[in-house]
């Protein structure tokens, strides 16, 4: 990846996710096979595979072009990257997968409701709400302002204005 790259797969990085969110929330009452709904599906399956592409694509193109005089510095920056993808990756597995039990215990079949205890309701509720988003949410800014501070200096400027454009999205 070139540093061309960068505005590039920020654009997709801000667009895709919004389009496919955007796309599938009048679906969100469909369901596969009676068990997971369309959203959650997809959102486990292609949105997990989306984002790691993105991800590790931004961060060889960043890490690849930016002038680094101490390679432990940018070893030590391409490592807490990989680290924050991964802390990412898993949030969102857990906010899916809390969603997914959450939905098939309260919609899809809203007789469980009534047999579950109210304690563990609220767990997957603190699962899926919580904790999911904090992983999910705390990595992804933390990677995006990594890489603009990492990015090479004459696209750190765009960098950091798509960062915003990405923060007013979500």
């Amino acid at each position: 990846m070139a540093e061309s790259d960068i505005p590039g797969l920020l654009y997709w990085l801000a667009l895709v996710p919004t389009a496919v969110f955007l796309g599938l929330e009048a679906q969100v009452k469909r369901v596969i096979g009676g068990r997971m709904r369309v959203y959650n599906a997809v959102d486990l399956s292609l949105m997990t595979v989306f984002y790691h592409v993105v991800f590790e694509a931004l961060c060889d193109a960043v890490f690849a072009s930016a002038d680094w005089r101490d390679q432990g510095a940018r070893r030590r920056c391409r490592r807490t990257a990989a680290a924050l993808i991964l802390v990412f990756q898993v949030g969102r597995s857990v906010h899916i997968a809390a969603d997914a039990i959450h939905t098939y215990a309260t919609e899809i079949h809203p007789e469980y409701r009534i047999r579950l205890p109210p304690d563990l309701l609220e767990l997957i509720y603190f699962l899926d709400e919580d904790l999911g988003h904090w992983l999910l949410f705390i990595p992804y800014y933390c990677l995006l302002a990594l890489l603009t501070c990492c990015s090479p200096g004459q696209c750190a400027a765009a960098a950091a204005l798509l960062l915003l454009d990405l923060i007013v999205l979500v």
